[in-house]
């Protein structure tokens, strides 16, 4: 993959993980809690490819704010696959349109979203 010049990322954080600082920011439910379940009941593999894609702008792989392909999975591989504009975590609902997430078109996803099995 290298050689075809996708960059292998293999040490991020976690986008979706919140902190205890960040807890102690918030009463009820974190933006972060949220938007990871929501993804989540797209199967594991979406919030997967959405996070890799926020991670690879973070780090400067990917330039923020074109549309890209997202590929996610669990431990059983890539089962998902996602055209989505890149935009840093920071932007997700950012009060400009044209730098928050927006995920344009689902390429693949399972039919079973059971990924707690």
């Amino acid at each position: 993959l290298e050689r075809l010049g996708v960059a292998i990322i293999d040490r991020a954080p976690y986008v979706f993980n919140n902190s205890v600082l960040e807890a102690a920011r918030w009463s009820g439910a974190l933006p972060e809690r949220l938007v990871k379940e929501t993804l989540y009941c797209f199967g594991q593999g979406m919030k997967v490819a959405v996070e890799v894609v926020l991670n690879a702008v973070s780090c400067g792989y990917v330039t923020p704010y074109e549309d890209v392909i997202g590929v996610g999975g669990s431990g059983k591989g890539a089962d998902t696959a996602i055209v989505l504009r890149a935009t840093y975590p920071a932007c997700l609902f950012d009060k400009d349109p044209a730098k928050r997430l927006e995920i344009k078109e689902v390429i693949a996803m399972p039919t079973s979203k059971k990924w707690w099995e």
